[in-house]
C-alpha cells in the first residue's frame, strides 16, 4: 500500500487495495492480477514490481540477525540466572553442615 499510495495518494491506495481484496477473498484470485487490471495501478507499475513490494524476503531486512543476537543475550542471561540461583539455593533436606542428602 505505501508503494502505491506514493503514487496515487493514501486514501486512493486503501481503497483500491480494500476493495480488490475483497474481490479476491470473494473470487479466490490473485490480489495482484486483481489490482493490476485497475487502471490505476497498472498504467503506473508493473505485475513484476508489485510481486517485489509484498516479497517477504524485502521486508524482513536485518531481523535474522537481530533474532540471533536476542536469544544469545537471553541465553547469557538465563546461564547466569541459574548460576547464581544454584549458588544460593538451600536443599531442604540437609545436614548440620550444609550437605544436600538427595
Amino acid at each position: 500500500m505505501f508503494v502505491l499510495g506514493e503514487a496515487i495518494g493514501k486514501q486512493s491506495a486503501h481503497r483500491i487495495i480494500y476493495e480488490a481484496s475483497m474481490e479476491a477473498v470473494e473470487s479466490n484470485r490473485p490480489l495482484i492480477d486483481l489490482l493490476m487490471e485497475r487502471p490505476e495501478v497498472s498504467g503506473r507499475f508493473q505485475k513484476e514490481d508489485l510481486e517485489k513490494t509484498v516479497d517477504p524476503v524485502s521486508h524482513v531486512g536485518m531481523s535474522h540477525e537481530l533474532t540471533h543476537r536476542v536469544i544469545s543475550h537471553v541465553k547469557e542471561k538465563l546461564r547466569e540466572t541459574r548460576a547464581h540461583e544454584e549458588a544460593e539455593r538451600v536443599c531442604p533436606l540437609s545436614d548440620q553442615d550444609g550437605h544436600c542428602c538427595v
